[in-house]
């Protein structure tokens, strides 16, 4: 996704703003020199300006290059310069977009298993082919950096990632740091035709109070991320379901699972999700997925649940009907029937971020893992919505 055309629009990583160019502001390097001296020894503008309010000579726009503003500064007009979005994010060239970006939403209620989702699943999809070629993701600007901090705890001590905070209303000026939920990664498929563009994946890891507000709760920056989605998770938790089926769950790494609600609490997510969306449901694709599914292939008659026990012969199929017996016997079918009415495409997968159901012996004094966990399923969901927007993989 190439972004030196004079065309081209950038996502800011900070607040989920895509800004056409003549929209960015820039920062030129000669001008940037003056902000180290003294106020009365400045010269104007050293301030950030936006392209399109820069009056260039007439010769200047004359002679201009192939994107008309590629030094934008009047006054150093081959001086190196930096775009910005307007709450200060310095905008990369591999963040320019050739069309949507593939915002990917991961929603469910509160402790079903959202962060971990996105930490396996990231972690599993390298490596990953996608319709048999293989697929590399590359992280945006400090993604890697970050992303690295929230996984290690998990993979490298069996540490819970931590609670993720309710977004803020609206996002501050850009202070150095991406808020902490906020990941991008450009995804190629090998095998293609050289220099093809890359897609951008913006995922934005919210906590479940900000999916469940009301939809008149304002959330400016929340609303911007939704103008970015193609691509919807839901977690249906599947200790809940557990618990609905009267099934006894224990789980020695959750103390508290949560208690069976003949499926109310998914009901209410779901609607709140489908309220905040609106119209723009019609262009999602959604995985109503299980998490913690472990805590149900494990039960007689449910086994087939577990994505390996799936052949390539029809078996599939059978797992989806499999699934939605599940969800018609654990009082949340209702989500289903809707969903089938307000969204694009959608599809049931059941996963497990740990693989396995821990028992004692499985976790140590502190309550982190002592088994290595073998995620089952996870990228699942996200190859299937993957193929949904990606050419190259169908």
């Amino acid at each position: 996704m190439s972004g030196s055309s004079a065309g081209a629009r950038y996502l800011c990583l900070h607040c989920w703003r895509a800004l056409e160019r003549p929209d960015a502001y820039f920062l030129c390097a000669a001008c940037d020199d003056d902000v180290e001296r003294p106020a009365w020894m400045r010269r104007s503008g050293g301030a950030l300006r936006r392209l399109r309010d820069v009056r260039r000579p007439w010769w200047s726009r004359l002679f201009a290059d192939d994107n008309g503003d590629r030094r934008p500064c009047p006054r150093h007009p081959d001086a190196p310069f930096q775009l910005y979005c307007e709450c200060g994010y310095p905008l990369s060239e591999r963040a320019a977009l050739r069309g949507a970006p593939l915002g990917l939403g991961i929603a469910g209620p509160r402790s079903s298993g959202k962060t971990l989702l996105v930490v396996t699943m990231m972690h599993e999809l390298h490596g990953l082919e996608l319709a048999g070629r293989p697929l590399g993701a590359v992280g945006l600007d400090d993604t890697e950096s970050r992303f690295h901090e929230l996984s290690a705890g998990f993979f490298d001590h069996g540490g819970k990632p931590y609670a993720t905070a309710p977004l803020a209303a609206e996002a501050p000026r850009w202070d150095g740091e991406v808020p902490p939920g906020n990941f991008a990664w450009t995804l190629t498929v090998g095998g293609g035709r050289r220099g093809a563009p890359p897609a951008l994946v913006a995922v934005n890891d919210l906590g479940g109070e900000t999916w469940g507000l009301p939809s008149h709760q304002r959330r400016e920056r929340f609303d911007r991320y939704l103008d970015h989605l193609g691509s919807l998770i839901f977690l249906l938790d599947g200790s809940s379901l557990a618990a609905d089926l009267g099934f006894a769950v224990d789980d020695a790494w959750d103390a508290s699972p949560p208690p069976g609600d003949r499926g109310a609490t998914a009901r209410q997510w779901f609607s709140r999700i489908v309220e905040r969306l609106g119209r723009r449901a019609r262009r999602v694709d959604l995985a109503l997925t299980v998490s913690k599914a472990d805590s149900l292939w494990v039960r007689d008659g449910w086994e087939g649940l577990r994505p390996d026990d799936a052949d390539d012969d029809g078996g599939d199929e059978e797992r989806q009907a499999l699934l939605e017996r599940l969800l018609r016997e654990g009082q949340r079918r209702d989500v289903l029937i809707e969903a089938r009415q307000r969204f694009r495409n959608v599809r049931l997968f059941a996963v497990s971020s740990l693989g396995f159901l821990p028992d004692d012996v499985d976790v140590d004094g502190d309550g982190h893992l002592r088994r290595p966990a073998h995620p089952s399923g996870v990228t699942e969901p996200l190859v299937w919505l993957l193929g949904r927007r990606l050419p190259a993989s169908r």
